[in-house]
């Protein structure tokens, strides 16, 4: 049995430009954890007690390694949701992330309204949030 954490792992080895976005989440109470890259998540990860969200917020050669930065996320812990961070275009992410139910995109510098539109999706997905 797995219980949902009303938390945010973010990966980004800076979080500052993440802060705007993340006001909406904190307002309403989640807690921010911060790690620095993909290995350190990947160690960090419980699958009992997923992360309401994880955003992705590494920089990747391409989008097959971003792909792949997914897959190894949700083979850890497949109960999870993922926003990636991205200035590729749409089609071109929603093609090479198809079917593995990322939650949303964000900007290389998320606003506040970024971060509401994220909680909004996460909100009717996940309704004890």
């Amino acid at each position: 049995m797995f219980s949902q954490q009303k938390q945010i792992l973010l990966i980004a080895p800076n979080a500052a430009p993440f802060k705007e976005a993340l006001n909406p989440f904190v307002s309403q109470g989640f807690e921010i954890n911060n790690v620095a890259n993909l290995n350190d998540a990947l160690k960090k990860l419980d699958p009992t007690k997923p992360p309401s969200l994880i955003i992705l917020g590494l920089e990747f050669s391409d989008v097959q390694e971003m792909r792949h930065a997914c897959m190894q996320i949700l083979n850890v812990c497949a109960l999870t949701n993922i926003a990636v961070v991205s200035n590729i275009d749409k089609d071109t992410l929603h093609d090479a992330l198809e079917g593995l139910g990322t939650l949303g995109v964000l900007s290389l510098t998320p606003t506040e309204e970024e971060g509401s539109c994220l909680l909004k999706k996460l909100q009717r997905i996940c309704k004890s949030l």
